[in-house]
């Protein structure tokens, strides 16, 4: 079963090049990883949404700040994000107003509110090392 991780940063500063997407790749080299952002391509984005259907289990992080209340050319993607489907994990670290407002609307959409990279890491291992699915 192929697994992904998408990291999807919606901050400000948004750069490529993330710590965290290494430090999966690092942890589960077998996994599928991408990283791209409100600004990133068409074609970058049609590669995410690839991903997040033909992979069985997926852990996506959204990186928001609250001074980022807008999601760019990434709209598809979080209209994705939005539509329940087994074997997702959303991660939310920083505050996204609009983005939790959207989720809040959604219960049966898996997220969790992460504080640091480091709580999303620990988050990405128990659901990639899981047992299910």
């Amino acid at each position: 079963m192929m697994r992904a991780f998408l990291l999807l940063d919606l901050s400000a500063g948004a750069a490529y090049g993330q710590p965290l997407v290494a430090q999966v790749k690092q942890a589960w080299p077998e996994v599928a990883t991408l990283d791209l952002d409100a600004g990133s391509t068409e074609l970058l984005l049609h590669y995410a949404l690839r991903l997040l259907h033909e992979a069985g289990k997926t852990v996506v992080l959204v990186k928001a700040a609250a001074t980022a209340n807008e999601f760019g050319k990434a709209m598809p993607l979080i209209e994705e994000l939005l539509v329940p489907q087994e074997g997702r994990l959303l991660l939310l670290l920083g505050p996204h107003p609009r983005l939790q407002r959207m989720l809040q609307a959604r219960p049966q959409v898996l997220y969790k509110q992460v504080e640091t990279e480091a709580d999303a890491l620990a988050e990405i291992s128990s659901f990639f090392t899981e047992t299910s699915g």
